[in-house]
């Protein structure tokens, strides 16, 4: 089913997010025709203060921001967003508070934003296969690990909860100082 979404939307957002040599980053490309493809990439910061969940909702910040700031009339185009992600897919049904979820609520903003300004527009969310020759999510997964090396790497940061800046996850705080502290008692 999703591989007839891919042949038939006219607009095609992949996004992803990673950790990759210890920095964590996401982007998310859009493809439209033969235009060549436009990139977005977040450096979300260190393993130690973010995880890979949180960096898959930037991800779909930035490919929803790129929609929004297209330029053109999206009433009547078929816009899919695929992700390889399952759990970022499920968080936008189930709405609930959870690490991260402030992130999902500005995306589930964007979502609401984009359908009021084209109430035509047919936006579908999908889930795709990582690593499976897709050239876009082929694409997206190239620009994360780009976007992981560092801050100098971002491109097209223009939501403002990313140019405030995140502030460190919880869980991993937690890990971490359980982990330091573990560490130095067996010291």
């Amino acid at each position: 089913m999703w591989f007839l979404w891919q042949l038939l939307s006219d607009i095609k957002i992949y996004t992803d997010g990673s950790s990759h040599d210890g920095g964590v980053g996401a982007s998310a490309v859009l493809v439209q025709g033969i235009r060549p493809a436009r990139i977005a990439r977040y450096h979300l910061g260190r393993d130690t203060r973010h995880t890979v969940y949180e960096s898959e909702c930037i991800g779909q910040i930035l490919g929803l921001k790129m929609l929004q700031k297209m330029g053109q009339d999206l009433n009547g185009i078929e816009i899919a967003i695929f992700m390889d992600n399952q759990a970022v897919l499920q968080a936008y049904n189930a709405r609930k508070p959870r690490p991260g979820s402030y992130l999902m609520e500005a995306a589930w903003v964007l979502v609401k934003e984009i359908e009021k300004r084209w109430p035509n527009a047919r936006l579908k969310m999908q889930w795709t296969l990582g690593h499976e020759g897709i050239e876009g999510n082929e694409k997206a997964d190239l620009e994360v690990k780009r976007a992981a090396e560092g801050e100098h790497r971002n491109r097209r940061v223009e939501h403002q909860i990313l140019k405030n800046g995140l502030p460190a996850s919880k869980p991993v705080t937690k890990h971490h100082l359980r982990t330091r502290t573990k560490k130095q008692y067996e010291e």
